[in-house]
């Protein structure tokens, strides 16, 4: 079975259970103009298809039947606290035969605001992900990318 069919069946148990995200864009749901709005981050190679991304603001992961595209914020150690530049961010993309490893780690807080959940590819922390609003992230999505993840690998 390869990634595709995978992830086709891990969408269905999400539908099926009904937990999947507001933040969540799955096939069909992914617009020219969602993917124009990524456009710093997202060059889709012609023939090229989404399958799902994350839809939130200034962090981003997309992930097609090739590659997997994301915009993951620096973390930054200053004093005894975590800071977050909205200048300082991680771009990349990586082939989806490349992933050996991904996960979603535990959230990122500088004293009470949230700041994203840290990101791995390949046991390498990319950066951080917000997952969710402004301030706060949403549970649901945090479980349908460990899922998803799970189909990716």
């Amino acid at each position: 079975m390869d990634k595709r069919q995978k992830i086709e069946e891990a969408f269905e148990r999400m539908e099926h259970c009904q937990i999947v995200s507001e933040y969540l864009r799955l096939n069909d749901s992914i617009t020219e103009k969602k993917l124009a709005v990524r456009k710093n981050y997202v060059n889709l190679e012609p023939g090229e298809k989404p399958l799902f991304m994350v839809d939130t603001i200034r962090t981003g992961l997309v992930v097609t039947d090739r590659s997997l595209y994301y915009k993951c914020m620096k973390i930054k150690l200053l004093f005894r606290s975590i800071s977050m530049f909205m200048s300082s961010r991680n771009m990349g993309k990586i082939a989806l035969d490349d992933i050996h490893e991904i996960s979603i780690g535990k959230p990122v807080f500088d004293m009470t605001t949230y700041c994203g959940h840290r990101f791995s590819i390949n046991g390498q922390v990319v950066g951080t992900l917000i997952l969710g609003g402004a301030y706060t992230f949403d549970e649901n999505l945090v479980e349908n990318l460990e899922l998803l993840f799970k189909a990716l690998v």
